[in-house]
Order: structure tokens, then sequence, then C-alpha cells
């Protein structure tokens, strides 16, 4: 069993649409309407074709609590092999969200919850995008945050925002072919991997 702690990396990594328009470099992210949307890549993610997710649990900072209620705002993956980083071509985040969805959701709900970092589970929805037969390790994933109508009351820090507080993504996974022994992998955060029995160790930051 291994676990991967992925964060989004880079500006293009992450955009928030409203009404069709998308910009990549805002601070916070905010989403009230039912045309606001949240995209965030997370590259190099480890997990090879097939690997049994445990647990997927998507990370936002919540920016302030007069704006802290999801209300029922979805999740959906883009199902695709490599997501691509994001553009400001109109609709570039809604597009992958209503036209290659995954068939999983996740829902966030609540009201007044509260600033800081709040967890989503987004275990089924990791689970169908590496069971692609074309997925490969190292390969990117999008998730996409929908917010509902105007119950949806979010400020979210962004990457442009907080390199550390952008959203991130700590899974737990088995590869089919995995051997024996613990394998940690840190994306982004620095790198420690450990190998099977303990060999093979080597670290950044």
């Amino acid at each position: 069993m291994a676990t991967a702690n992925l964060i989004v990396g880079a500006s293009a990594d992450d955009a928030r649409e409203a009404s069709g328009t998308v910009t990549l470099t805002d601070a916070n992210v905010t989403l009230s309407a039912g045309a606001h949307y949240y995209g965030t890549r997370f590259p190099s993610a480890p997990m090879a074709q097939g690997a049994t997710i445990s647990s997927a649990t998507l990370t936002y900072s919540i920016n302030t609590t007069a704006s802290d209620s999801p209300a029922g705002a979805t999740i959906k993956g883009e199902l695709v092999a490599n997501a691509a980083t994001f553009t400001t071509a109109a609709n570039n985040v809604s597009d992958r969200y209503n036209n290659t969805p995954t068939t999983a959701t996740a829902t966030w709900a609540g009201t007044d919850i509260g600033a800081g970092d709040k967890t989503v589970d987004v275990t089924a929805i990791v689970q169908e995008i590496v069971n692609q037969g074309s997925w490969s390790a190292g390969n990117a994933l999008v998730l996409i945050l929908k917010a509902l109508g105007g119950a949806t009351s979010l400020v979210l820090k962004a990457y442009d925002g907080s390199t550390s507080l952008c959203p991130r993504l700590d899974i737990t996974y088995t590869d089919p072919a995995a051997g024996g022994g613990a394998r940690i992998i840190l994306i982004g955060r620095g790198v420690t991997a450990i190998g099977a029995g303990g060999a093979g160790i080597a670290g950044g930051h």
C-alpha cells in the first residue's frame, strides 16, 4: 500500500469559471452561483492503471467565515487518461464537467462550516479515473467543484493566493503488481520514496 500527497502546483493547474469566463490567477476563488466552477489539476499522480484506491481525500482551505457554506456543491472528475492544464478559453472548466465527467460524484454538504481546511471524500471518483485502460502512472487528474446555485457561498484559497493552502489530494492505494513493504510518495511538497523492505530511499524538498 502507498500514499500519494498531491497539491496544485501551478497557476494553470487551477481555474475559476464564472458564466463561461475562466481565470487562472485568482488568489481566492469565489463560488456563489450555479454557473461557478472551480477546477483543480493534480499532475504526476503515481498510481498505476487499475490500482485499488483505498481512500482519496480532497482538501480545500476556506478563506473566511463570511463565505463558508458548500451547501451541496458537487464534485466530478474529468474522465480522461491525462488531464490537460487549464486555459482561459471560454467554458474550459464547465466543458470538462459537462462533456467528459466521471459517473462517480461527491457532494460537499454543510452550511457555516467555518474557515480553514475542509475535506471531501473523492475515493470513487479517483478510482474511476485510474480504472481507465489508457491511464498510466505519472499522469494528471482533474477534479471540478460546481456551486449549487445561490445556496453555495464559498471563498477558497487558490494556488496564486497560497502555494501551501491551495487544494490538496491525499490518496492511499495499492498498485496491481505492488510488492511487499511500505512506499510513501510526496509530490509537490518534497519527495520521499521508501521501497519494498525499506530499500531505495530518496528525499528532496
